[in-house]
């Protein structure tokens, strides 16, 4: 756990598996304080907020609950985050955006313009990963990417009163939040 900040300062490669990850198992969590493993987690969360913790407990590591994480369809979009239509984070040139719509998109049309931008200019985006509110679809669509391979597939059904949101984070080095914002506004839904 001490060396994970010193990883992020020293190397960039610690920053490309983080946004990579789906899980952490965070080892030798005695050796430090709950409230500096607090702070370690947000740093984390604000590189990769979709990361989901594991601990190692008295030399016992949770190998069953690693293995029974269900990735990709347990993306949530968490309620204690701001509310804010875009946030982001900097670790040096690496950074992290989060955008939030209300509206919903046209999947079709964000598939072909996400699928475009892998191909032709994604030159430094390490990850793309979200939740998906599209037009006339009863569920949430799952999307994310890795390289210049992109996925879109069917996660839980929106319960009836639920508030539906999207929510897409992008994660890499030297990247243009205004690009990206553009992108997204243009595949929403203008009804």
């Amino acid at each position: 756990v001490e060396l994970i900040e010193d990883q992020l300062i020293e190397t960039e490669e610690a920053i490309k598996q983080l946004a990579f990850s789906d899980i952490i198992l965070l080892n030798k969590t005695a050796s430090v304080s709950e409230v500096y493993l607090d702070e370690l987690k947000g740093k984390l969360l604000s590189i990769n907020p979709f990361i989901k913790f594991f601990e190692e407990k008295g030399m016992t590591f949770p190998v069953k609950e690693i293995f029974e994480t269900v990735r990709d369809a347990d993306i949530k979009i968490e309620e204690n985050e701001p509310k804010t239509h875009s946030h982001e984070h900097k670790h040096g040139k690496i950074k992290s955006f989060t955008f939030r719509f209300a509206e919903p998109f046209i999947d079709k049309e964000l598939q072909m313009r996400l699928f475009g931008y892998l191909v032709f200019e994604a030159k430094g985006l390490y990850r793309i990963k979200g939740i998906i509110n599209a037009k006339d679809v009863n569920h949430r669509l799952i999307l994310q990417s890795v390289g210049q391979s992109l996925s879109i597939s069917g996660g839980k059904a929106w319960d009836e009163d639920e508030i539906r949101e999207s929510k897409i984070v992008f994660i890499g080095k030297d990247l243009d939040k205004a690009f990206f914002e553009e992108l997204l506004k243009g595949c929403l839904d203008q009804k």
